[in-house]
């Protein structure tokens, strides 16, 4: 078990490392956004719904991302973008302090959103920015692993 999860991650890692320092902006884009697609699928499973539901999230989210990409070209609308994100988790943090609140579910699932689409447009803000982009979203990775 622990050599099959070394092996992928070594694989994930390599074609992540080649999609932030190889690929185009636009390509680092997709194949960041098919990662997070994913983890939508996998919180509105941790929301539990239901497989059909679960895969109209993931196409709601993957919507939203072709609606909202050019946004991750303009640093003004972006300072909105990461201003909104702070305020969701300074909101999810003091849910934290009123633990044991039960959350209701729409608002699980609806925080999925508010979660990983401004990280695909920060990153893909980040990514397309010289002469340092592709090294700082390197480090938000990095940070991350």
């Amino acid at each position: 078990m622990l050599k099959q999860r070394v092996l992928t991650a070594l694989i994930l890692g390599a074609v992540a490392l080649l999609s932030v320092f190889v690929l185009p902006t636009w390509g680092m884009a997709i194949v960041l956004g098919v990662a997070l697609l994913v983890g939508a699928w996998e919180w509105a499973g941790f929301a539990r719904q239901s497989e059909r539901v679960r895969l109209g999230y993931a196409g709601g989210i993957a919507l939203l991302m072709l609606v909202t990409a050019p946004v991750s070209q303009n640093p003004d609308l972006m300072v909105w973008v990461l201003a909104g994100a702070a305020l969701w988790w300074l909101a999810a943090l003091m849910w934290l302090f009123r633990f044991p609140t039960p959350i209701p579910t729409w608002l699980i699932v609806a925080g999925g959103g508010f979660v990983i689409l401004p990280v695909w447009l920060a990153l893909t803000f980040l990514h397309g920015r010289e002469p340092l982009g592709r090294f700082m979203v390197f480090l938000v990775l990095a940070t991350v692993w």
